[in-house]
Parts: structure tokens; C-alpha cells; sequence
């Protein structure tokens, strides 16, 4: 990856870490790519501690600043979201935010 794209990245993370951040615990929806390649939208919400059982991470967070963990209101559950593969999130007080993504792009032009 070549410094331009590193540093649009690294924008990214951090203005839809700002956007989530400023939930401050309110509902929010995101879209985004599976691992697998399938579109997933969760509506999920930060700050959900109820349901903490004491597990730890497989991983330090300072390591992975692309991931966030989010509680999914559907599933009743934890999950991680990888921001580099968000490409639409939309709070309650901000417009939908739409980000063209690489597999967007392929599956547009196939």
C-alpha cells in the first residue's frame, strides 16, 4: 500500500471513530464487507456492558485501530467491525456517510 492510500486510510478510521464515538451510546446503522465478501447491516450501539462476561480480547486493541467492538441489537451480542471495510454508517443527528470501497466498486462494475 503506497503512503497515499495509507494516509486516505487512516483518515477514514478516524473520522468514522469520531462519528461512533459520538453516539455516545445512541443507536447507529453500518454497513459493511464480511470477511467472506457478504454485505452485512447491523444496527448495534458502544458502551453496552450488561452483558460483559470477564473474556478478553484475542488480541490488544492498540495493535488492530482498524477494529471496533460494537454490541449488534439484533443478534443481542457482541461483534467487531473492521472500519476499513465500513462503507455507509448513519446516526441519528448525521446524514448517511457513503464510502466507495474496492468491493463496491467490483461488484458495480461486474
Amino acid at each position: 500500500m503506497n503512503r497515499k492510500n495509507q494516509i486516505q486510510l487512516n483518515s477514514r478510521r478516524s473520522k468514522l471513530t469520531s462519528i461512533i464515538n459520538e453516539t455516545r451510546g445512541k443507536f447507529f446503522t453500518v454497513k459493511f464487507h464480511k470477511v467472506d465478501g457478504s454485505i452485512r447491516k447491523m444496527n448495534c450501539r458502544i458502551g453496552v456492558h450488561k452483558f460483559l462476561k470477564g473474556g478478553e480480547l484475542s488480541y490488544r486493541s492498540e495493535d488492530k485501530p482498524n477494529l471496533r467492538i460494537v454490541f449488534d441489537v439484533k443478534s443481542n451480542g457482541y461483534r467487531t467491525i473492521n472500519l476499513d471495510k465500513v462503507f455507509y454508517i448513519k446516526t441519528g443527528r448525521r446524514a448517511a456517510i457513503t464510502y466507495l470501497t474496492d468491493q463496491l466498486i467490483d461488484t458495480i462494475s461486474h
